[in-house]
């Protein structure tokens, strides 16, 4: 009787197909197109130089020439690791991007498939001493202390992550 428990439980997981590298790609491409930043954020890879206040909803949406669609232009698999490349369409140009995809075994389930940590275009900004708010896309975003310039007076610079757009 518990064999036959273990084998229900153990079972389905390694039977169950996993999603392809192509369809992991697909899905952070098309958070990018929906402005889910959310989903976006799950495969940032980290950075210190660089702040995520402009990485929310309303930012993001109230751009213009946003990135509107993209097409898969090619995936290569090797082995645990994958590469895809991408065009991104906006109004006014497009982008090609490249994703790598490394695949994850565990115990006990099929490999999956993880994006490496995407690393997104950035946004350098002067912006005056003692400054604690900057207005994007008609949003106010509050700005870290630790990210503020340290001067009392003169001009500090600050980068933003952003997802493509104008």
């Amino acid at each position: 009787m518990v064999t036959i428990l273990a084998l229900m439980l153990l079972l389905p997981p390694l039977l169950i197909g996993g999603r392809s590298p192509r369809d992991v790609a697909e899905n952070f491409l098309q958070a990018v197109v929906d402005g889910d930043t959310a989903t976006v954020r799950e495969h940032l890879a980290s950075s210190h130089e660089s702040v995520d206040i402009a990485l929310v909803d309303d930012v993001v949406h109230g751009a213009s020439h946003r990135v509107e669609r993209f097409t898969i232009d090619t995936l290569e698999v090797t082995g645990s690791s994958a590469r895809v490349v991408a065009t991104l369409v906006s109004p006014v140009d497009s982008l090609e991007t490249t994703l790598d995809l490394q695949r994850r075994s565990e115990p006990f389930l099929r490999p999956r498939w993880e994006l490496v940590p995407v690393t997104l275009p950035t946004l350098r900004l002067q912006i005056p001493a003692g400054s604690s708010e900057l207005e994007v896309n008609g949003q106010v975003l509050e700005i870290p202390e630790q990210s503020r310039p340290p001067d009392a007076s003169g001009l500090g610079s600050l980068t933003l992550r952003v997802l493509p757009a104008t």
